[in-house]
């Protein structure tokens, strides 16, 4: 079973082209399209993006990022558009609680966005509501210290048997990936490091 899937972001690739190119990373082994929202027009933009890939035929996840000021309409705008994931940054949202519980009454995975460095205790009482904790680690390196804060959560979730993935996104290279196949299956790492076809990477750890 593979340690950990790789998700490519479409922030880098021709917009002209995006579904020829998004086929072409599939057949290269990626496993997960994410799209940030802050990085497009979203609603105008992101979702119809999203929502054309599902009409070309593509089948795998499709992990939405929302970033900035986030609503319940936009929420609704991409679980219409297809996605299967949608993850929120707690400071963008009127209430986290009713955006995990819309989200996840939408069939969707439910996510929250953490910037380094990371203050997990505040948050902490979502772990048993959230399909995916996403680490943002910007311009950080995978250092030691990351990998520890990565290492902290997933005991955590061996000792209470919570099931949500662990993402990480930044720092994660071809190079460096191989460090994070430690930890247990159903961690995710999300990377914007380049990566083939000229589109972004990300490394996904089930």
């Amino acid at each position: 079973m593979k340690r950990y899937l790789i998700a490519t972001s479409i922030l880098e690739n021709d917009i002209l082209r995006i579904a020829d190119e998004v086929d072409q990373v599939l057949m290269a082994g990626v496993d997960v399209i994410h799209i940030e929202s802050n990085c497009i027009d979203s609603r105008s933009i992101g979702c119809k993006i999203s929502r054309a890939l599902r009409d070309h035929g593509v089948k795998c996840p499709i992990d939405i990022h929302l970033i900035g000021e986030t609503s319940s309409e936009l929420i609704e705008s991409y679980v219409k558009a297809g996605a299967t994931s949608i993850t929120i940054c707690p400071e963008t949202v009127a209430s986290i609680d009713q955006s995990l519980i819309q989200i996840k009454d939408a069939d969707c995975n439910a996510g929250l966005a953490l910037p380094y460095p990371f203050i997990l205790s505040e948050y902490s009482h979502y772990l048993d509501s959230i399909d995916q904790l996403l680490f943002l680690l910007g311009d950080k390196e995978l250092m030691s210290d990351v990998l520890i804060d990565i290492a902290n959560v997933d005991s955590i979730r061996n000792k209470t048997n919570d099931r949500f993935r662990v993402q990480a996104k930044g720092g994660i290279t071809a190079s460096n990936v191989g460090v994070l196949g430690v930890f247990r299956p159903k961690t995710t790492k999300c990377s914007g490091s380049p990566a083939i076809y000229g589109l972004q990477r990300g490394i996904t750890f089930r």
